[in-house]
């Protein structure tokens, strides 16, 4: 017994070793580091840098905030709001998003609460650089991080009450990140010939909040705004976003926020936008974190019957839009949907299945490049719309 709990010890020993050596390969050779940039009319073509910002920037756990940026070879820019989930009380923002959560607690979080260091290794698809595949490799891309868990538009700092008398400090400062990143492009991009405003999941709800902002400063360029991945029908919404997170939404961006958020906001914000803006929408059909964040705020369970009332509600949303906004199209799929779980995956933008992700024939890939690369307007997934 005496050997073998010996022998036990030295292979737990070794193995622990081996983790170590392979947790530091990974972040030394595999983990993707920007280059901090100094000027941005000095970096190389198709590589990422980090930007630094100067004014009221923050995370919301107090970290440094900061901005990734790639040149392109054309004069096409992308502006991309990221995703993050979102924290809306004690409870949520107790809980940030972090790879020691996941790997020790097998918990995903609810919001992001600072820029990870992998952070880029994780952007791939519409993000992908010098990578052929992609058809807007050749644009430059400005790409704002979402660490606030707001939307891209609180603005207040919480004190939040936690046990034996300490405090949880939350920066909801989405607003004041986002117009500095803003005043970042509007200084180094002055006449695009194209423009896309996108982002996914709660970035794909900031796209289409600040693309009116955008478009009025580029009024010569052809504008796209294009929202992955974010719908949600929370009855909660006004109160979160105005008592929150303080973001003063009507005054902000003139309209009023709906229980369909991202219904209200295409809505509202084609009214301040040309006519000629071309408004893109694309969801999974059973979208399995969005339909667990919308189960969680309205108190309800997230079975299988709370993912056909998500998918319905978001399809009935879909078709107010096609039949009432001019310039709408969008991409449905229930591509890879689980046998289990009925379920289907959440973002694909930003994703490797960018590129592999097709319905009615169609790639996703080629539906965006067909729009906004060569003037060819259409939708897909219309059966789902229209059964």
């Amino acid at each position: 017994m005496k050997k073998a709990f010996k022998i036990t010890g030295i292979s737990l020993g070794i193995l622990a070793i081996l983790i170590v050596l392979l947790i530091g390969y990974v972040y030394v050779f595999v983990i993707q580091k920007p280059k901090e940039a100094a000027d941005f009319s000095q970096t190389k073509v198709n590589e990422w840098y980090k930007t630094t910002l100067p004014g009221q920037v923050i995370s919301s756990d107090g970290s440094d905030y900061y901005l990734y940026t790639k040149k392109g070879t054309s004069d096409n820019v992308m502006v991309y709001f990221s995703g993050g989930g979102f924290s809306w009380d004690a409870n949520s923002a107790s809980r940030p998003q972090s790879l020691r959560s996941l790997l020790f607690k097998g918990d995903i979080g609810d919001y992001a609460a600072n820029i990870s260091f992998y952070k880029l290794t994780m952007m791939n698809g519409i993000l992908a650089a010098n990578n052929a595949q992609n058809p807007f490799n050749d644009w430059n891309i400005v790409y704002i991080p979402y660490t606030t868990g707001d939307f891209h538009i609180g603005n207040t700092t919480i004190d939040y009450p936690l046990e034996h008398g300490e405090t949880l400090t939350i920066h909801h400062n989405g607003k004041n990140n986002t117009l500095a990143a803003l005043d970042w492009v509007y200084k180094h991009f002055d006449k695009p010939s194209k423009l896309m405003i996108a982002g996914e999941s709660a970035g794909g709800f900031a796209s289409a909040f600040w693309a009116p902002e955008i478009a009025g400063h580029y009024p010569d360029s052809s504008i796209f705004q294009f929202s992955d991945s974010a719908y949600l029908n929370i009855s909660k919404w006004p109160d979160i976003i105005d008592s929150v997170w303080q973001a003063d939404f009507e005054q902000t961006f003139g309209y009023s926020p709906s229980a369909d958020l991202i219904g209200s906001a295409v809505a509202g914000s084609r009214t301040k936008l040309p006519d000629n803006v071309v408004l893109l929408q694309s969801n999974t059909l059973y979208d399995a974190i969005l339909i667990a964040y919308q189960s969680r705020l309205n108190g309800i369970e997230a079975d299988s019957q709370a993912v056909q009332n998500w998918s319905k509600q978001m399809l009935q949303s879909t078709k107010l839009l096609e039949d009432t906004i001019p310039n709408y199209y969008y991409y449905l799929t229930d591509y890879g949907i689980n046998a289990k779980s009925g379920t289907t995956t959440h973002t694909i933008s930003p994703n490797k299945i960018f590129f592999d992700v097709e319905e009615d024939g169609i790639q996703m890939t080629k539906w965006l490049d067909d729009i906004v690369n060569h003037g060819q307007k259409y939708s897909v997934g219309q059966s789902f719309v229209e059964p």
